[in-house]
């Protein structure tokens, strides 16, 4: 399913990644896949609602890949470092969403980053 939502997203579809995203990480959820795997989902969900300019969304979603990369992997792993850095644009992204006291949907905030860590098929 992610593979889907990546190919929807890469159409400027996402809304319809989104649907698609929502609903795998709820399957993954429900059939108790790893957790290393429902974090990569859940970052990529991130990047979506970011693209959707849902910032706070996606500021939520990344500091809860951030804490759970820090728990399930340490603080100086590769994969915690990277979702701190992801945490840390969402904290700029959300509070520049918040100065101009609009949000852009489906602008994205004008940025194109695609980072698809996992596709998992089942």
């Amino acid at each position: 399913m992610d593979l889907l939502a990546r190919g929807l997203s890469e159409l400027n579809l996402y809304e319809d990644a989104l649907s698609v995203q929502e609903a795998s990480l709820s399957m993954m959820r429900r059939l108790g896949i790893s957790e290393w795997e429902m974090l990569a989902s859940q970052a990529n969900l991130a990047i979506t609602y970011a693209d959707l300019g849902r910032f706070e969304e996606a500021l939520s979603m990344e500091r809860d890949v951030y804490s759970g990369r820090l728990k399930l992997e340490g603080e100086e792993h590769p994969q915690t470092l990277q979702a701190a850095n992801n945490y840390a644009n969402s904290l700029v992204r959300s509070a520049a969403g918040r100065a101009r006291g609009t949000r852009r949907r489906g602008a994205g905030g004008g940025r194109r980053r695609r980072r698809w860590l996992l596709e998992v098929s089942w």
